[in-house]
């Protein structure tokens, strides 16, 4: 898009500035730790997925690679807990987020269950729940500028 395109979008108020666009997701296969699939997206992408609102939610769970059979199973996000400042996203750039963005989440119900060795965050059926980050798990990487 060129500059006109922008402006006119913006002064008709259907351009909304995203800090990450393109924003795609990538699906991951291969059955990693938490830490593991960090560190793959980080290199191959941008980070672990960050779902940043109800709409993101929507997208992700619309991707042509999740059929039913992956959401039977469970997939790491970059949602996890620090202990020291709680719940944080692996991507920690702060311009990536808009207003309230960061604080976006969407547990099933009982979760989290507040268990120290719980403090990494997998979908399941997409919902949100903990669970122990040494686990194996598939993953969601995402990329973006």
């Amino acid at each position: 898009m060129g500059w006109r395109t922008h402006l006119l979008l913006f002064l008709t108020g259907l351009y909304l500035p995203s800090p990450c666009l393109p924003y795609q997701y990538h699906f991951v296969e291969s059955w990693i730790t938490w830490k593991e699939a960090q560190t793959y997206c980080r290199d191959k992408y941008t980070d672990l997925v960050t779902i940043r609102n109800i709409e993101d939610m929507n997208r992700l769970m619309k991707m042509d690679r999740f059929s039913v059979n992956y959401w039977i199973g469970t997939v790491w996000i970059g949602l996890y807990d620090d202990i020291i400042n709680s719940w944080g996203w692996s991507l920690e750039d702060s311009d990536y987020y808009g207003k309230g963005e960061a604080a976006f989440r969407h547990w099933q119900s009982g979760a989290p269950d507040n268990i120290a060795e719980q403090p990494c965050v997998v979908i399941k059926n997409g919902m949100w729940k903990n669970q122990d980050c040494k686990l194996e798990r598939s993953f969601i990487c995402c990329t973006g500028e």
